[in-house]
């Protein structure tokens, strides 16, 4: 990731083995203005847990720069994944 021609972030990820069998769903409620109310919806993720191996690199004198000497202690993706929008939503 860049800002401004400079490097701020990198990512390097390669997949593991799945974490769960078969497609598993992650909720994903959102919640946005609408028209002087609220919409709040719950929006199923589905997909593939699987573990990831990562290695992130961050420029110590960037706006991430606190995490330059850290490592992540978990990391997961989603593979195979679908959002679904709509199926539960209530307006306030």
């Amino acid at each position: 990731m860049t800002v401004s021609m400079g490097s701020v972030a990198g990512l390097r990820a390669r997949f593991r083995g799945p974490l769960l069998p078969g497609m598993r769903q992650l909720p994903l409620p959102t919640l946005q203005p609408w028209d002087g109310g609220r919409i709040f919806s719950h929006n199923p993720i589905v997909g593939r847990f699987s573990g990831l191996s990562t290695r992130w690199t961050f420029a110590a004198n960037g706006p991430l720069g606190y995490l330059a000497s850290r490592r992540p202690v978990f990391s997961a993706a989603i593979r195979d994944a679908s959002i679904i929008f709509g199926m539960d939503v209530k307006r306030s």
